[in-house]
């Protein structure tokens, strides 16, 4: 899904570049009988900077306390998450997530490294939909064949339809209902979260978007106040 802009030369060159990985910066997991190869946090980063400097993940869902809503497991423990990852102004899914193990009777991963671990391979997941490290994903790559390169040339991709409104008026209307309702400062720093620059990109689904942000925001703030009223008075 395209959030604003969109820089197809760039996302093209990232595929290219990116795919097939130099072999010294791949990694090897042995796992179920089969080495799986795989790039690391550190090396998917720095493709994704290669390619665009301003890019930035997101979760996918918040919860009752404005915090990133994780997948719990039946002991309660986080398991896995949902992010968006945003790159040249187009936004994509990716699910990251962990399995314990028991180690001499300690569970790993531990607490402290499991949030950190599964936002890793929810980065990994999300890149490989941008082509990072694509033809390393698969279990069985080793076994398989390589396609014989197409000889036809590829159809050009079609222009995407702009996600703006035709004038920015509609748009504006829309950012001062919000600022009436949650005030200014609040709507710019979710703007400035969402990608949103110009008033022609307050779209109905990024508004609906930004004020369920800043709904919940609100809600987390007036719970904190609540009990803050209903603390006793320090002695």
């Amino acid at each position: 899904m395209d959030t604003h802009g969109d820089d197809r030369a760039d996302l093209r060159q990232l595929l290219a570049e990116w795919a097939n990985p130099p072999a010294e910066m791949v990694d090897v997991l042995p796992k179920g009988g089969v080495s799986l190869k795989y790039l690391d946090h550190a090396h998917v980063t720095r493709a994704l900077i290669e390619c665009d400097p301003t890019w930035y993940w997101e979760p996918m869902s918040m919860d009752d306390y404005g915090q990133p809503l994780l997948v719990k497991g039946d002991q309660g423990r986080p398991v896995g998450m949902w992010i968006y990852l945003h790159v040249c102004g187009v936004r994509r899914p990716g699910y990251g997530s962990i399995e314990y193990r028991e180690v001499r009777g300690d569970q790993s991963p531990s607490a402290d490294n499991a949030i950190k671990m599964i936002i890793s391979d929810a980065l990994k997941n999300a890149a490989m939909r941008f082509g990072v490290a694509l033809n390393l994903w698969g279990k069985d790559h080793e076994e398989k064949a390589a396609p014989a390169p197409r000889k036809a040339k590829a159809t050009p991709l079609p222009s995407p339809l702009p996600e703006t409104h035709d004038t920015k008026d509609l748009g504006k209307m829309a950012y001062e209902a919000l600022c009436t309702d949650y005030g200014k400062d609040l709507v710019n720093g979710a703007m400035a979260i969402y990608g949103v620059a110009r008033f022609s990109e307050l779209t109905p689904a990024r508004v609906q978007e930004i004020e369920a942000s800043l709904f919940q925001r609100a809600n987390v703030v007036s719970a904190n106040e609540k009990a803050a009223a209903n603390d006793p008075p320090a002695l």
